[in-house]
């Protein structure tokens, strides 16, 4: 069992909230790639972060009853429970982590190559050299 507190400013589409999915994904900026590894409760707007709720996850046997507990009101809802959806999660964490890896060494490379140019744009020699070989530096 899980218990999801519902701030009194958002609006809970119960159609959608009870519709019988769990749907594992990942979050995507478009700027830098995934984000976090969010599981979809329904087909509405309300999701759990799975690093958040693993420990709770991998408990489930059957099926998960998730408790939404609204300012009026408290309501239950029970999703059918795959095991394969924990594998499904998982799998989406590590490609998660990867990119953020990818993303962090590709920061760091670039913020290396800038220190490196700036420091060679310090050190360069400008000169020609002629047909005969005579080598000319300038300034």
């Amino acid at each position: 069992m899980m218990v999801v507190t519902v701030p009194p400013y958002m609006e809970v589409e119960w159609a959608s909230r009870t519709a019988d999915w769990l749907i594992p994904y990942n979050t995507t900026d478009w700027g830098s790639g995934p984000v976090q590894t969010m599981l979809r409760l329904g087909t509405g707007s309300i999701v759990l972060d799975y690093g958040d709720a693993a420990s709770v996850l991998e408990r489930v046997d059957g099926a998960l009853t998730v408790v939404y507990v609204l300012s009026d009101c408290v309501a239950s809802v029970r999703y059918k429970w795959n095991s394969m959806l924990l594998q499904s999660l998982d799998g989406l964490l590590q490609s998660t982590r990867l990119y953020a890896s990818i993303v962090a060494e590709n920061t760091a490379y670039r913020e290396r190559a800038n220190v490196l140019t700036d420091r060679a744009q310090l050190h360069q020699v400008y000169g020609s050299i002629s047909a005969a070989g005579a080598v000319t530096l300038h300034a």
